[in-house]
């Protein structure tokens, strides 16, 4: 049995109507974050609503709410408040001690090594070490896991996707790197799911689009991300394989903002 867990940054459940870009475009895995609340999850899925203040005043923010997703442990709590951006010294340590990847690679001693992984992949500038690069969450969880981050050789290669899984993104910045359609890349993550324990990865184009409050932008990245959801499930042995997808806050489902809001964050299961 193995996990793929997909951490979405910035898509909360919101209500039908302009403002929420999932309103906008048939979605077939993500209806529900649209107000579409009457249609089953495919593929056998469910769906629980998540509270991403966790009981702290203020709007949820990415460095607290991924460290609680990745650690079990409460950092808004911990902290006080909601912390945006990257951890602070106190959150890297909770993610140093606690963080899913090190539990998950410390469960599997006897196991072959590399059944605990993070997809994503790096450009150079994370192996310089002249480099000063704030590390994010998922950043910090995999290297104090002692897991390698991948580069852009393991992506060429087919081991691993960028956090744009076309690689629009890559290719606009100048490197070398094969252009993915969604249904391509959503078939290569399934791929790699199959040979894991525990793979994580991590999509933030949504929070990007969310910000710019451009319901047009909004809507064609949630109708991108559905395709890739559905190319993935449909590539995974769901009887083997578990999926979860979840995020850290709520944005892209209302552009009459350019902030973060307080809508509850999805939970979305399937599989064992």
């Amino acid at each position: 049995m193995g996990l793929l867990m997909i951490f979405v940054d910035g898509v909360g459940i919101g209500e039908a109507g302009d403002p929420n870009p999932f309103s906008q475009v048939p979605l077939r895995v993500l209806g529900a974050l649209g107000g579409n609340t009457g249609g089953e999850v495919p593929f056998g899925g469910r769906l629980a609503p998540l509270d991403a203040t966790l009981d702290v005043p203020g709007l949820p923010q990415s460095a607290t709410g991924q460290t609680s997703l990745l650690t079990g442990v409460n950092a808004q709590a911990l902290l006080g408040r909601h912390l945006q951006g990257f951890p602070n010294k106190e959150l890297r340590q909770v993610i140093a001690e606690h963080g899913l990847l090190r539990r998950a690679a410390g469960l599997q001693e006897s196991a072959v090594p590399g059944e605990t992984a993070f997809a994503n992949a790096y450009t150079p500038r994370f192996f310089d070490p002249n480099e000063k690069v704030r590390e994010s969450v998922t950043t910090i969880a995999t290297r104090s896991a002692g897991i390698p981050l991948k580069d852009l050789d393991d992506l060429r290669a087919g081991q691993a996707l960028f956090h744009d899984f076309t690689n629009g993104v890559l290719i606009e910045r100048g490197f070398e790197a094969p252009v993915l359609d969604p249904i391509e890349a959503g078939a290569r993550l399934g791929g790699l799911a199959a040979s894991h324990r525990l793979l994580l990865y991590e999509h933030f184009l949504t929070d990007l689009a969310g910000h710019t409050a451009d319901v047009g932008k909004g809507a064609e990245r949630a109708a991108v991300l559905d395709a890739f959801l559905w190319a993935l499930l449909e590539s995974v042995d769901l009887d083997r394989q578990s999926v979860l997808l979840t995020s850290d806050h709520g944005n892209l489902e209302d552009c009459s903002t350019r902030s973060h809001t307080r809508n509850p964050v999805p939970a979305f299961v399937w599989g064992p």
